[in-house]
């Protein structure tokens, strides 16, 4: 998914520059993590410091933004920078585990009875933070909501390391498996599917924080001085349907998924996308460690300010 899809999203490419690094981290260290939430932290702590090392350009960009954008002092944005990080690579090393660990899987997934359920079609509306993939599967699992994710594939569309592609591709096939392949693509007839979905009074789910060089339909919103280009397709499908979009983001705990929901907002509204994104950017200032794009968003304008835009495969 992208943007969780299954997020099998992706966020930046830490070693998509070496080739035996990829090959180490997703043929060895992460099926590794797979068999215990220990090792799992620890395939976490080791990425992150990598990640660290590997990119000072890209580390002084996240650095910036995130003390424009929330305050912090330069060592703290620091310290939310590594947290954002160690954040993506624990939600692989998640979902290395309960991939071998089914029942641990579904006692981790919170109960289902608070989600918000606006009469009429609704878009779930997450962020490339914490837990956007497995999110959706709680929805459809926990809180019995006929939810479809929108996925963006893992082609050539979506560069990566071929090591990296190959365990993006076994975990959007588990994630399929897990929502009774119940998807949505991103091509034209997956569009018109989702589309029908939505009238139905059905809902879908997707991440709004894909940045605007992967599609043709784009909004620019103002972040702490910041304009900022985001891809807006699924805001234009639920103005389509009328749906009601209700923002949400999901984090890692030990004994359960933390899931939190920000206030719906109508599609009817003036601009329903910047509305859902400022509700969105109010967990990412309370969890600047959780949001993994902060060196890849797009500047409204030009080009993203770090090098080598990253990836994105997976809630679209």
């Amino acid at each position: 998914m992208t943007s969780y899809a299954a997020h099998a999203s992706t966020t930046p490419e830490m070693l998509s520059r070496d080739g035996s690094r990829a090959r180490l981290r997703y043929e060895l260290l992460l099926p590794m993590a797979g068999w215990g939430r220990g090792l799992g932290q620890a395939y976490a702590e080791a990425c992150a410091s990598l990640e660290r090392r590997s990119d000072p350009e890209r580390m002084r960009v996240a650095v910036d933004r995130i003390m424009r954008w929330t305050g912090l002092e330069k060592r703290d944005a620091r310290e939310a920078y590594r947290g954002a990080i160690l954040s993506e690579a624990q939600e692989e090393a998640d979902s290395a585990y309960f991939r071998r660990h089914r029942a641990a899987f579904e006692c981790w997934l919170p109960d289902g009875g608070d989600v918000p359920r606006p009469t009429g079609p609704v878009v779930y509306a997450t962020l490339h933070f914490g837990h956007p993939v497995l999110s959706c599967v709680f929805l459809r699992r926990r809180a019995g909501i006929d939810v479809r994710p929108i996925i963006r594939g893992l082609d050539d569309a979506n560069p990566m390391a071929d090591p990296k592609r190959a365990w993006g591709q076994k975990k959007v096939a588990w994630v399929r498996e897990l929502l009774d392949g119940a998807v949505f693509g991103v091509d034209g007839v997956s569009a018109v599917r989702a589309r029908e979905h939505l009238l139905a009074g059905e809902a879908v789910f997707a991440a709004l924080d894909v940045p605007g060089d992967v599609s043709d339909r784009t909004s620019v919103v103002d972040v702490a001085g910041e304009r900022l280009r985001f891809s807006t397709g699924v805001v234009a499908l639920a103005q389509m349907t009328r749906a009601t979009i209700v923002p949400m983001v999901a984090r890692s705990g030990r004994r359960k998924m933390i899931v939190e929901f920000g206030r719906p907002v109508s599609a009817a509204v003036s601009d329903p996308f910047a509305e859902v994104f400022a509700e969105l950017a109010r967990f990412i200032r309370r969890f600047p460690q959780e949001w993994w794009l902060w060196p890849f968003v797009e500047r409204a304008g030009g080009d993203p300010e770090a090098r080598g835009t990253p990836r994105h495969g997976e809630v679209a």
